[in-house]
């Protein structure tokens, strides 16, 4: 293959399951033309594929979508845009059995993150505080420098009613600059990670797990979990948190697994053993936590039962002798696994993985049977072509 066909090349980000495991929601990335297209990053396109492989395109053309979520009830995917019309990126809704998508939050900055009340009805999301007035005419005036660390924004945690076309996004007050805000199973808890500012150094190291009063924000658990975070998941009970940290405040980058009892307000190393680092977690039931890990050029899934005396997991290859409360689900190193998520019943999942023969595409994975199948093939061209061989080079 020419080395400019390296710019044709599309990939499958984020794919999600639906609740009911039927359907897999997915954004396809595609590059723009270098040579005759319009300069920009690619365009990002919204698709639904049935765990028969058949693709449908939902949201197409010149768009950016991302942040694909379903619905709680599993009849609409939303996701994060910034549409024609709009001057913010907008939450938008379009349903799964047919019909155009509509925003149905709008806000005056833009919409970081956001996520679903479980009654379907209220939608919790992040954005920058609007900038103030004056601040904003002086920037129309010419004074837009920025200085690093004095203009930083605090980010502002919102709860929206969707059903209500009168109702105004309601601010939640909370002691720090919030990020990866879920809701709990039962609708009047929030767990999110605040850092005491909106400077990058708090973001990157000082980000603390808070559980918080939905209503009121008031703070009701704090954990001290130690350095950078990457994910943050409710036990389906709402007894239990399942997080990525580091292993401690040096760990130069967030991958052991953690749990923690509301309850007892402690954390624990779900994975003492694993000489790798968590990327996913998805929880299939009360009692257990599948992870996604990187270990040594390989991609394992794996499983812990908690609350686990001795959940040491050991390497691929040796999993037959790992204790009752690990066990491994695949490994392999033919390819490469980065996404990770669950039905409703925790029976089936979707994967984004990549290989020496293609990037980044769905997969659905049966855990029960230990299948992983293809769902998306956004590049048939590359079966004509020879690609260089790839190979794990090991060495002491």
């Amino acid at each position: 293959l020419a080395p400019h066909a390296s710019q044709r090349l599309r990939s499958v980000t984020s794919p999600l399951i639906s609740p009911n495991g039927r359907e897999v929601a997915y954004v396809l990335s595609i590059p723009r033309n270098p040579l005759t297209g319009d300069n920009g990053a690619a365009r990002r396109e919204l698709h639904v594929v049935g765990a028969d492989g058949v693709s449908r395109p939902f949201v197409t053309g010149d768009v950016s979508v991302s942040a694909v979520r379903w619905t709680p009830d599993g009849s609409a995917v939303s996701f994060l845009a910034k549409r024609e019309g709009d001057e913010t990126r907008c939450l938008y809704l379009i349903p799964v059995g047919g019909g155009e998508s509509r925003p149905v939050v709008r806000h005056g900055t833009d919409i970081a993150s956001y996520d679903w009340n479980p009654d379907g009805r209220r939608v919790l999301f992040t954005a920058k505080e609007v900038l103030a007035e004056a601040v904003e005419a002086s920037r129309e005036q010419g004074f837009n420098q920025e200085v690093f660390e004095e203009d930083a924004r605090p980010t502002v945690l919102w709860v929206a009613d969707i059903l209500d076309p009168e109702a105004v996004p309601r601010r939640l007050h909370v002691p720090g600059d919030p990020s990866l805000a879920r809701w709990g199973p039962g609708g009047d808890r929030i767990a999110l990670a605040l850092a005491p500012t909106a400077s990058i150094d708090d973001s990157y190291m000082n980000r603390k797990i808070h559980v918080v009063d939905a209503d009121s924000g008031g703070v009701l658990v704090r954990f001290e979990n130690p350095g950078k975070l990457r994910d943050l998941r409710w036990s389906p009970d709402g007894e239990r948190l399942a997080l990525i940290s580091s292993a401690d405040l040096n760990d130069p980058a967030a991958g052991r697994l953690l749990t923690a009892s509301l309850a007892l307000g402690e954390l624990t190393d779900a994975l003492p053993g694993l000489e790798g680092h968590v990327n996913r977690i998805a929880w299939r039931d009360v009692d257990h936590l599948v992870y996604l890990a990187d270990v040594g050029t390989s991609t394992i899934l794996g499983e812990v039962t908690l609350p686990a005396e001795d959940p040491t997991v050991e390497l691929p290859g040796e999993e037959p002798g790992a204790p009752p409360a690990s066990r491994l689900l695949w490994s392999g190193t033919d390819k490469v696994f980065t996404g990770l998520s669950l039905s409703g019943d925790g029976s089936v999942g979707a994967l984004q993985g990549e290989s020496p023969l293609h990037p980044d595409e769905a997969f659905y994975w049966t855990p029960a049977a230990g299948l992983v199948t293809r769902l998306t093939d956004s590049n048939p061209w590359l079966e004509a072509g020879d690609l260089a061989p790839q190979e794990v080079v090991s060495y002491e």
